[in-house]
């Protein structure tokens, strides 16, 4: 069910929603990327115009509670109640004494350890905060922890506003791809890629790897295929000194840092050919210049790419589609990378079959 299917019975309402607020900070303490609480509002806007009551819960760093509830605030407008644990009698009757049109954030759920190792218990307790459930954490529905997958087995359960967009997003993709089909994988973990990787190939679409997933394969000849794409060129770091060196030299450097020129301009051109786009996880350590500019400039290539359907997940890769201020020209921009994979690749996700 969808969220706006319930919309006669949330006035006067306790509605549990699950979202993705686990959002970075920087070592003072600041938030560095607000894009999952912004994906969240939304949901939390239609429930409050609805005159429900809104207790959020979520997974993130503890110590950053305040800072979080603060922005939900000065997003929202209001003022952001907060309780100390996310379960328990004070929680309980914190919530009994809310009124229409209020909302309280719960604190971190990883706080226990019941909700990673998904305990019926667990989610039954949270359960007992609410009169509806919504999941609008997409990021982690490819999970099966307590507050994703047991909670829907004692409420009645809806998807939120992001759930729903996300999903008939990345649907015109499994269903009806307009082809060529280009894939871009970065990132740092060939472990939790290299399924997808398989997948997409099997499909027949072109991948094209960075980032240290690309230094994986090079290194390990874990797939063959002529729609496999490698760098051609990259940038490294020798005696504390960048070095761009070519494809015949890759080989001898563990870490490359960046895809140089040569390989912006060969991904690039079949960018620019794609009827659609699937982008997860950078194509070098972009965080750190110079090893920034292969990402932003494949970025340019995608947002220039107009007549591409265009998707792309991932807490970094949205971080650099931010930075280049190219959001608006995405058709989705993901809030879970690993989420959008599995969901893409079409294995179970845990958090979307408890809902049905």
């Amino acid at each position: 069910m969808k969220l706006k299917q319930i919309s006669k019975k949330i006035k006067g309402r306790r509605i549990l929603v699950r979202c993705g607020l686990n959002v970075p900070f920087d070592e003072k303490g600041k938030i560095t990327d607000d894009f999952r609480i912004r994906q969240a509002l939304p949901t939390i806007e239609y429930l409050l115009e609805k005159k429900g009551k809104v207790i959020l819960i979520s997974h993130f760093k503890e110590e950053g509670a305040s800072v979080i509830r603060k922005k939900l605030s000065s997003f929202l407008k209001k003022e952001v109640d907060f309780a100390d644990d996310c379960v328990g009698k004070e929680v309980e009757r914190k919530v009994d004494n809310m009124k229409e049109g209020s909302v309280v954030l719960l604190n971190n759920l990883r706080n226990h350890k019941e909700e990673e190792e998904n305990s019926k218990v667990f989610g039954k307790k949270l359960s007992t905060l609410g009169d509806f459930f919504v999941n609008d954490a997409f990021a982690v529905s490819h999970r099966k922890h307590a507050s994703i997958f047991q909670i829907p087995f004692f409420l009645p359960s809806v998807m939120g506003l992001l759930m729903e967009k996300e999903i008939n997003a990345l649907n015109k993709v499994i269903k009806r791809p307009k082809k060529p089909v280009v894939v871009l994988i970065g990132g740092a973990k060939i472990e939790s890629k290299a399924g997808a990787i398989d997948y997409f190939l099997k499909k027949k679409y072109t991948v094209l790897l960075g980032g240290k997933v690309a230094n994986s394969v090079m290194g390990s000849k874990l797939f063959t295929s002529k729609n496999l794409y490698l760098p051609i060129d990259g940038v490294v770091c020798e005696k504390q000194k960048t070095k761009k060196v070519t494809v015949s030299d890759l080989q001898n450097y563990e870490d490359i840092f960046d895809i140089g020129p040569e390989t912006v301009k060969a991904y690039g051109d079949i960018i620019k050919k794609a009827g659609t786009i699937i982008w997860a996880g950078p194509l070098g350590f972009f965080e750190k210049k110079p090893f920034h500019k292969g990402t932003e400039e494949i970025g340019r290539y995608v947002a220039k790419n107009s007549s591409a359907f265009k998707v792309c997940g991932g807490g970094e890769t949205n971080y650099a589609l931010q930075k280049l201020q190219v959001v608006d020209k995405m058709n989705l921009v993901s809030s879970g990378g690993g989420a959008m994979l599995a969901y893409l690749t079409e294995k179970q996700m845990p958090g979307i079959k408890a809902l049905r």
